[in-house]
């Protein structure tokens, strides 16, 4: 759209006036001269619009060398400026303009904009076109001017057209300039920094320069001088502007300048400041190179010259820098020293002194030829300041000095290292002869891995001569499978790596081997190579075999050992232990190993005396021990520990080894009392022996007193004497008492059954009171409490006086000194009861016997024991532990039992429990009556009477004539037999003792029934041996009678069996 509609447009010479076309053209040139630098083309495009009032006007270059393509520099199309856009020339009306200078079509230029283009879619009718020329000439682009009317002044709009082209062109040649001078600055290796004229301040940096100082190029044109600068005088912000100013004056100011980069680093620069003239203004440039390894290096090789005259000074090796005619220009003091001269002495001397004569030809010849520039060396001798020989190495060195060629002679006191090679070589033989007489076998390889050499016991190992393998690579050498191996081996030692490994070795011969190769990297005659060694390790191998086996046979013997095993190392921590450990112990492997004792709450005094074990095992004793050990939950138990010394590993251990013997110690303990026990019960048979044989001599002699007492009593009621019969009474009763304690005696002795007879127990108790008071101190009080309605019971008489005597004896050692007894017999009706020492429940009739104390009681917890044999509370030696025991044997034969009351400091009550009898049983079990001795009537029979002892055999005699019987007598077995076999008259009785010499009485019974089944035999005894009532009717015995045996009782069984006869 037209921005000034006021600008007609006219025809070429039609309505124009020269007024229109001096303003067009004013306007025009207003417009060019006006465009701003920066914003050129889009003004110049807007003007030229609107001074041509025309639609469109377009201002492009060429974007290719081949001028195929336009690129728009400004478009306004409308009034509106277009972005940059590129279009192919050959689709416009602008080809023909291409190498002319313009093209102007009033009218109907619309077909030559290609179809379906943006031109050809504007509907344009009118074309005007001119060449943008550089200043040489060349066609830079274009500036159009299109319409959709027709435009229709030709020469007015050509003639605006090239004054704007002109414009535009110079335009695009100084935006290419300045494009140029932008690469030059951006492409620029130094730092170039703009300055501003008036302030100083920068204004524009080149990437070079944000690089190096490491800012960004836009955070470079905000940062200050001062920044840049290290601050340290003279490199501050007001010396940079004083230098600034000088350049600003027209002067080209150069100096080196101290910068801070942004990291805060500091670096040296070289700068150069001077003015310029940038886009019509002054400003001040900056270059800048960085100096800082430059400076750095100046000041190294001045520190390096002054190094270097230490050097030169400092050096044991005496130098001397001659000039070309071999004059002595300089020398450092180890000349000086060596020769025994000032250094002023020598300065400026010629010729070679000091060199002894035979070498200074070949020293001189030296100089010389490195004044040519080849630089040698030799060995030679000089003369030292006390007059002795040194040998020297010269090395003579070609330089330059102040521009004039020298040659510094470097002169090495060899003279030590002669003596050193000397030495040297004879220790190459020395190795030589190790190399050669060594049992491992050696082989020398290069880098290319040849062997080099190889010694005896290498040929002797693989069975390869030296000459076959010398040379050889180990590809040629070794077979293909360990060859791979082998060359790693050894490219690892040329790296420089140490190797060891077990393999594999093959002998010429195809046999194999084991062995240990070790590789070691070493440099010989300077250059890399490889020793190795081998080692025959088969017989190793085999021990290792045969160790490990060994190792693994104790491993299971220690793991599989019942006793706990530790093993113990010098510092007093656990290295091992085996599961009998763990399951002794309770604590895991895991919670011990490397553990002493500090960590278990086992008490310091339990720690030390184990460790203390340990340290005397570590210092070589075997030690033994009994202790109470503690596992893990804390229950304590009894062991025994061992602690040896061994080695293991080579350093010194204990090993602990330890016996839970809880057991063995129970059982050794129930061992010493059982011993005890069976000592006792041998004590107590041997007792009995005695006693049994004591009671059968004394059973002896009692029969003969009673048998005369019975018949002197008996004479002395026939002749009326009351009183003698009386003494005789009494001596009679006194002989029964005697015969009851003999027959008491021989059941403690021989544990004899009993024979249960209807026994009252009060009468017991009545007469069993003597003895008790005997037995008893006068400080114990017996209390005696017996119901005489009281029905007896079916016992033997003397076992139940032990059981009586048994229990007062243990209630008065319950008592002590001071107390009572309480003795009683009842009937009782009981229900319900228990017995404490068989456990078992009981009820009935019963008689009851109770013996109560006040004494100490008896611990609870001790009642279900107190019945076991040999169990006693008493102090050792004043019990048995039989008593209870045997009150309980008794009680429970007789079918009664046992019940305990006690309490703990108030006394025990022991209550016996027997069945009552009734009438009936108490009529049958009772003794047949005996005829009175005057009353009865005289007994008939032949009766043959067999006793080994003279006065009993004699009484029993009398006294079996008295009542009317014809005697026999004999002395022993064997004579009765001659008096069974002689009588001339039939024997109808044998009477006769048990116990004879050679021959029993009761064999003797066995041997005549043989011969006479029917024949009636009596055995009498005074032992209380396993004899029994039974065993003897076995053996066809009708009657066992006791010694000392009654008148009565002998006559009623005489009665009996003569009857039964």
């Amino acid at each position: 759209m037209n921005e000034n509609p006021s600008l007609p447009k006219t025809a070429e010479g039609t309505d124009g006036s020269l007024r229109d076309v001096l303003a067009k053209t004013t306007a025009a040139a207003l417009a060019v001269s006006s465009a701003e630098a920066g914003r050129a083309f889009e003004d110049l495009a807007r003007a030229l619009a609107r001074i041509l009032g025309v639609d469109a006007v377009l201002i492009a270059e060429f974007s290719d060398a081949d001028r195929t393509h336009m690129r728009t520099l400004a478009t306004v199309l409308d009034g509106k400026l277009l972005r940059p856009f590129e279009y192919e020339v050959a689709l416009t009306p602008c080809r023909h303009i291409v190498g002319r200078e313009s093209r102007f079509v009033a009218s109907g230029v619309r077909p030559e904009f290609r179809p379906g283009t943006m031109f050809s879619a504007l509907g344009f009718d009118s074309y005007a076109g001119y060449s943008l020329l550089g200043a040489d000439g060349t066609q830079l682009g274009i500036i159009v001017a299109l319409d959709r009317k027709p435009i229709v002044d030709r020469a007015l709009t050509e003639a605006l057209l090239k004054i704007f082209a002109v414009r535009a062109a110079a335009e695009i040649e100084r935006g290419r300039a300045e494009a140029s001078y932008r690469a030059i600055f951006d492409a620029a290796e130094d730092a170039v920094f703009v300055h501003d004229w008036d302030t100083g301040a920068i204004v524009d940096a080149n990437p070079k320069a944000a690089a190096v100082y490491g800012y960004t190029r836009e955070q470079m044109r905000h940062v200050s001088v001062a920044e840049i600068s290290s601050g340290e005088p003279p490199y501050t912000e007001a010396h940079a502007l004083a230098l600034i100013d000088r350049a600003k004056r027209g002067e080209v100011v150069r100096f080196e300048w101290h910068r801070r980069n942004r990291d805060g680093s500091l670096h040296w620069d070289e700068v150069c400041l001077k003015a310029a003239t940038i886009a019509g203004r002054p400003h001040i440039l900056a270059f800048t190179r960085e100096i800082t390894d430059r400076k750095a290096a100046l000041e190294a090789l001045a520190q390096r010259e002054e190094q270097y005259r230490a050097i030169f000074n400092a050096s044991a090796d005496a130098m001397v820098l001659r000039d070309t005619d071999l004059k002595l220009v300089d020398t450092n003091a180890a000349f000086l020293a060596r020769h025994g001269v000032r250094r002023e002495e020598v300065i400026g001397s010629t010729g070679i002194r000091f060199i002894t004569p035979e070498h200074a030809p070949a020293v001189e010849a030296l100089m010389r030829a490195a004044l040519a520039g080849r630089g040698a060396a030799i060995e030679a001798q000089t003369l030292a300041h006390d007059g002795g020989v040194l040998d020297i190495e010269v090395r003579a060195v070609p330089m330059d000095y102040r521009g004039q060629p020298h040659v510094l002679s470097i002169a090495r006191d060899i003279t030590e290292r002669k003596r050193a090679e000397q030495a040297l070589r004879a220790s190459e033989e020395q190795y030589r002869s190790i190399f050669e007489v060594a049992t491992d076998a050696l082989q020398l390889l290069d880098a290319d891995c040849r062997v080099v050499d190889v010694n005896p016991a290498y040929e002797r190992m693989y069975g390869r001569r030296r000459a076959d393998v010398v040379g050889k690579s180990i590809e040629q050498l070794v077979p293909a499978p360990f060859r791979a191996e082998r060359l790693a081996l050894v490219r690892r030692a040329l790296a420089g790596e140490a190797v060891e490994v077990q393999t594999t070795g093959f002998r010429d011969d195809g046999t194999t081997f084991d062995m240990e190769v070790r590789t070691i990297p070493f440099r010989h005659r300077g250059a890399p190579h490889v020793l190795g060694i081998a080692r025959d390790i088969t017989d190793r191998r085999a021990r290792e075999e045969a160790l490990r086996a060994s190792e693994e046979q104790y491993r299971t013997i220690f793991n599989a050992s019942a006793d706990a095993l530790i093993l113990w190392d010098s510092s007093l921590r656990r290295v091992d232990v085996n599961p009998a450990y763990e399951r002794i112990f309770g604590w895991t492997r895991d919670e011990v190993v490397g553990h002493s004792f500090e960590h278990r709450a086992v008490g310091a005094d339990y720690a030390e005396s184990r460790l203390e074990l340990v340290r005397r095992a570590l210092a070589g004793e075997m030690c033994h021990a009994e202790v109470d050990s503690i596992r893990k939950n804390g229950e304590r138990f009894r062991a025994e520990i061992h602690v040896i010394p061994i080695r293991y590993r080579s350093e010194p251990h204990a090993l602990a080894i330890v016996r839970d013997i809880t057991e063995r110690r129970r059982a050794e303990e129930e061992r010493a009392r059982l011993e005890a026990q069976l000592r006792q019960a041998q004590k107590m048979e041997a007792i009995g022996q005695l006693t049994g044989g004591i009671a059968h001599d004394f059973n002896n002699i009692l029969a003969s007193i009673m048998g005369y007492v019975v018949l002197a009593e008996e004479r002395a009621q026939d002749a009326g004497d009351t009183k003698t019969a009386g003494y005789l009474q009494h001596a009679l009763d006194s002989c029964r008492r005697a015969r009851d304690l003999i027959q008491q005696m021989l059941t403690f002795s021989r544990g004899r059954r009993g024979e249960p007879r209807p026994l009252n127990l009060c009468e017991l108790v009545q007469d069993t009171a003597s003895l008790l008071r005997s037995s008893m101190p006068s400080t114990i009080v017996l209390d005696f409490d017996c119901d005489r309605t009281t029905p007896p019971v079916l016992a033997d008489e003397v076992q139940a006086g032990q059981v009586l005597l048994n229990l007062a004896i243990n209630a008065r050692d319950a008592i002590g000194t001071t107390g009572t007894l309480r003795i009683g017999v009842r009937p009782l009706h009981a229900s319900g009861l228990v017995c404490t020492s068989c456990r078992r429940a009981f009820a009935g009739r019963l008689v009851e016997l109770t013996v109560v104390d006040n004494g100490c009681g008896i611990d609870p917890a001790m009642i279900d024991r107190i019945f076991e044999p040999f169990y006693s509370t008493k102090e050792t030696g004043k019990g048995s532990g039989m008593g209870l025991s045997t009150v309980h044997g008794i009680v429970h034969e007789h079918g009664g039992h046992v019940v305990v009351e006690s309490e703990v400091g108030h006394g025990s009550a022991f209550r016996v429990l027997l069945p009552a009898l009734d009438s009936d049983e108490t009529a049958r079990g009772a003794l047949p009556a005996a005829h009175a001795a005057g009353n009865a009537r005289p007994l008939r029979g032949h009766v043959l009477l067999v006793d080994d002892e003279d006065s009993v055999r004699d009484a029993m005699r009398e006294r079996l004539r008295t009542w009317g019987l014809q005697v026999s007598v004999a002395a022993d077995a064997a004579a009765a037999r001659a008096v069974f076999g002689a009588a001339s008259e039939p024997i109808d009785l044998v009477i006769t003792d048990q116990s004879m010499p050679n021959e029993t009485g009761l064999a003797l019974a066995c041997d005549l029934r043989a011969r006479r089944p029917d024949l009636p035999v009596i055995l009498y005894t005074g032992y209380a041996d396993e004899l029994t009532a039974g065993l003897a009717r076995t053996a066809g015995v009708r009657m066992l009678l006791r010694k000392p045996v009654e008148p009565a009782e002998l006559r009623a069984a005489l009665e009996h069996v003569l009857a039964s006869n």
